[in-house]
């Protein structure tokens, strides 16, 4: 198994285990939050989330890692303290790049890519 899939494996772990720390009935938001801010500082990203963005959107063929990390966006965002914080966070989102259609190109591709079928479309309700 190629050391590169383990990372994968590796953040895709980390960013479930985020999500469900930002769930009730513990609601985490804030330590999560604040523990995004500080990696920020760590790699001198220019906003929050620019590294989790640029995951997502080549996501090196994980789709778990991809639907793990929507998932945890839209928990961060269902958790918010107010609608006011949910609002500023997807703002943040978009400033690291976030693009749902560019994450629905990179998914196209690499089910494509991993089972031989031709592209699906995604159905929102």
């Amino acid at each position: 198994m190629p050391a590169c899939f383990d990372v994968l494996c590796t953040v895709c772990v980390c960013v479930q285990l985020l999500t469900k720390a930002c769930e009730p009935p513990g609601c985490g938001h804030g330590p999560v939050s604040e523990a995004l801010s500080t990696l920020r500082l760590r790699f001198g990203e220019p906003v929050r989330f620019r590294f989790l963005v640029g995951m997502l959107s080549s996501a090196g063929g994980c789709l778990d890692l991809q639907a793990a990390g929507i998932r945890f966006l839209n928990t961060l965002i269902e958790t918010a303290p107010s609608p006011q914080s949910r609002l500023y966070l997807q703002a943040e989102f978009e400033q690291a790049g976030f693009s749902i259609s560019n994450i629905k190109k990179v998914s196209n591709m690499m089910h494509a890519l991993l089972h031989g079928l031709p592209s699906y479309n995604f159905i929102y309700s």
